[in-house]
């Protein structure tokens, strides 16, 4: 009985036996596998290394050409400068991203795009500040078309029309930045009229008053910028002679301006007060 029982399980444990010898054969196959496949990545990896460090420094990817393109006033020389960009530069042992961040310093730049043409070949966009406005504060600060603003103490102050009454008050405001904005749409609505500001005076009280270069006029336009009041204070100064006494006009009634001799504390302003008119 027990020879028996021996002779059916020797066919069983002979069959185990192959099994598991195959599935070791198969793992250390497999394992074979992997590790040509780690030693061949190890060696791409190492030598996609070696030709990166090569091409950072091979002269073929020397920059031949720097492209520069700004919308401003700011000259190739000056961008090329602050950028710290020479021709001669690997394009691909420079990070753009480094270079974008050091001309975003310049006072007179708002945004700059680098990138990179190969072989030999960098571009530079360049997106300036377009002042309209001088406030007044104690370093220069201007004013640009799209509402933002920007300190430049390193030169000269541009002729541009002043805004005042933000001296005291931190420009990140909500008042500042209201008023701010309502300067950049008072300017842009003022060209109708076909004269230069002087200055555009914010106060808290009286609101918005505006002062003529060419003329001795002080226009009233209270805490809101409507446009349909510069269209009457257009019709007045086009009958209104450059000659005539220092006045007011009072913009701030319904339809109509009220004109108004020019008051003790408006003085200072380019203007001489009058008696009547």
């Amino acid at each position: 009985m027990r020879q028996s029982t021996l002779l059916q399980s020797s066919p069983i444990r002979l069959s185990n036996r192959r099994l598991w010898r195959s599935v070791t054969r198969q793992a250390r196959s497999a394992f074979r596998s992997v590790l040509l496949l780690g030693v061949i990545a190890a060696g791409l990896v190492s030598g996609g290394m070696l030709l990166v460090q090569y091409a950072q420094h091979h002269p073929y990817f020397a920059a031949k050409d720097i492209v520069v393109l700004t919308d401003g006033q700011l000259t190739q020389e000056e961008v090329r400068t602050w950028g710290e960009l020479a021709l001669g530069i690997n394009i691909l042992n420079f990070d753009a991203g480094d270079i974008e961040q050091r001309l975003a310093q310049h006072p007179w730049i708002r945004t700059a795009d680098v990138s990179r043409e190969f072989p030999q070949r960098i571009h530079v966009v360049i997106r300036e500040h377009h002042p309209v406005v001088v406030i007044r504060r104690q370093e220069t600060t201007y004013l640009d078309t799209t509402g933002e603003t920007f300190v430049d103490p390193s030169s000269d102050v541009r002729d541009l029309p002043y805004l005042s009454g933000l001296e005291r008050i931190p420009l990140d405001t909500q008042t500042a930045q209201t008023v701010l904005a309502e300067a950049v749409v008072c300017l842009a609505l003022s060209r109708e009229w076909g004269v230069e500001l002087s200055e555009i005076q914010w106060d808290n009280q009286q609101g918005y008053t505006v002062f003529l270069s060419d003329r001795h006029v002080a226009i009233r336009l209270g805490h809101e910028i409507k446009s349909n009041v510069f269209v009457l204070v257009r019709r007045v100064l086009e009958t209104w002679p450059p000659d005539r006494p220092a006045a007011v006009f009072d913009t701030r009634f319904a339809d109509q301006i009220v004109v108004h001799p020019f008051p003790i504390e408006l003085q200072g302003r380019g203007v001489e007060p009058t008696q009547t008119i």
